[in-house]
């Protein structure tokens, strides 16, 4: 991919939620959307990253255009790579539920078989030993707090993460169909935003 264009703005402004703890929300962020056309194919893509005081999101965007219409998303690529061996509160990766009992330990440490037999769960599809489902929350050494999660999933497969722990790497891992195939999309459409939020407070986390 080649970058072609690159643009960027700044949003600061108010909405009100249908309901919550507050009436009134502040939406305050950069933005940066970065645009890249693949050679040879001439396929165009954007992504687009938005910086908040709190953490960042970024997605992936496919505009409409002549040659992409109808397509199939075999994988995605997206990394996080942490700074150190963070302690880490964690549910094993799997493709049918998310109600196992968490676990905390060093990310190192971090191994999925511990919860992948439990037996009060009916149906269970754990995939790799080195898996977690999101949102992963830590803690960094140093008390700072930071969660990896994502927004607006809609027609889109979950996100897991596979951690290699060589290098403190959490790759992401989408749920698959029968088939192996991750998401059947038509452009315009766009990915799920990517998102890492961090603060000293933990509690600010489930507040933002």
């Amino acid at each position: 991919f080649d970058v072609v264009k690159t643009d960027s703005s700044k949003t600061d402004e108010n909405w009100k939620p249908v309901w919550g703890e507050q009436s009134t929300i502040r939406n305050n962020y950069r933005e940066l959307s970065v645009t890249l056309k693949n050679n040879p194919s001439g396929v165009i893509i954007r992504i687009v990253f938005r910086v908040f005081n709190e953490g960042l999101g970024f997605r992936y965007e496919f505009p409409q255009q002549e040659k992409l219409n109808y397509f199939i998303i075999a994988d995605e690529l997206t990394t996080f790579t942490l700074t150190g061996d963070h302690k880490t509160f964690w549910i094993p990766g799997d493709y049918d539920t998310n109600e196992y009992a968490y676990t905390t330990s060093s990310i190192s440490k971090l191994d999925a078989r511990v919860n992948l037999n439990a037996q009060e769960i009916a149906t269970r599809t754990g995939f790799n030993e080195n898996a977690v489902q999101t949102p992963l929350m830590m803690k960094s050494k140093d008390s700072l707090y930071i969660n990896i999660h994502e927004a607006a999933l809609s027609n889109y497969p979950a996100m897991d993460l596979i951690i290699d722990k060589s290098n403190f790497q959490f790759h992401a891992q989408l749920v698959p169909d029968a088939l192996g195939n991750k998401a059947y999309l038509q452009a315009p459409v766009h990915s799920p935003w990517r998102t890492i939020n961090v603060s000293d407070n933990a509690a600010d986390i489930l507040m933002s």
